[in-house]
């Protein structure tokens, strides 16, 4: 089980939709859509603690996001499905510190430090040769 909350790789995973951390789950979250897929749960999974549904709902509990469950119309009557997902307002703030604690984001951090020490450097020097002359 992965105890990380932020993603240490750049692209996708394995796991489904990069579920494979705290972020992930919030970034699912983020850009959810029902139109566009529609995954299933069983209700059973809901006390298992390494499935994709208990922590959902465990982020859920947490006030981190709203879910909205719509009973999946089956032959197998435990299973339900996702129709509105989104992220709280804590939410949201929690999924910002973890972009920043990414490697995603900290090399992004780097960059614009760099660019900003270049830009400054360049500006010095040219103020510098503009006064001499």
């Amino acid at each position: 089980m992965n105890r990380n909350y932020y993603r240490k790789t750049f692209g996708a995973t394995e796991f489904m939709f990069g579920l494979d951390s705290t972020q992930g789950y919030l970034e699912f979250a983020d850009y959810y859509s029902a139109d566009d897929v529609i995954i299933v749960f069983s209700k059973s999974d809901e006390n298992d603690f390494s499935t994709h549904l208990y922590k959902l709902k465990q982020l859920e509990s947490e006030g981190y996001i709203k879910v909205d469950w719509k009973p999946y119309e089956s032959e197998e009557d435990d299973r339900v499905i996702i129709k509105q997902i989104c992220l709280t307002t804590s939410g949201k703030e929690l999924l910002d510190k973890l972009h920043k604690s990414s490697k995603f984001g900290n090399l992004k951090g780097k960059v614009i430090n760099l660019i900003w020490v270049v830009l400054t450097s360049i500006v010095t020097t040219l103020v510098v040769l503009e006064i001499k002359g």
